[in-house]
């Protein structure tokens, strides 16, 4: 899955996936990356509204990698469309004011 959504594979596989594996939203890389991660630091094949939405349900927008930053910050560091955003806000709407590590909201790395 990780692989999929890091390389902007067709929706309807990633569909194929989850209905194989369902856990899979919330699996995550050695450096605590999910899915919704690759996908949102996707920026030769960037997310649609629709593929973060599949992606973003249960956990997996409250879900940090090793340096606390969310799906919500990768959106923002990597230019993710307004739809896309409103999807990660929709789903978890307390995610704006989540800091990382360094104490990062979505909104300094949407001005960097």
């Amino acid at each position: 899955m990780h692989y999929a959504c890091a390389n902007g594979t067709d929706i309807e596989v990633v569909k194929i996936l989850l209905d194989a594996y369902p856990d899979s939203k919330l699996t995550t890389d050695k450096r605590g990356r999910t899915p919704l991660h690759f996908a949102l630091g996707n920026v030769e094949n960037p997310p649609t509204p629709k593929l973060v939405k599949l992606l973003a349900g249960g956990e997996s927008t409250k879900w940090p990698d090793e340096n606390e930053m969310l799906p919500i910050h990768y959106a923002c560091a990597y230019g993710a469309t307004v739809e896309v955003l409103m999807v990660l806000i929709h789903a978890w709407e307390e995610s704006m004011a989540k800091t990382d590590s360094k104490g990062r909201t979505p909104l300094h790395f949407a001005m960097g």
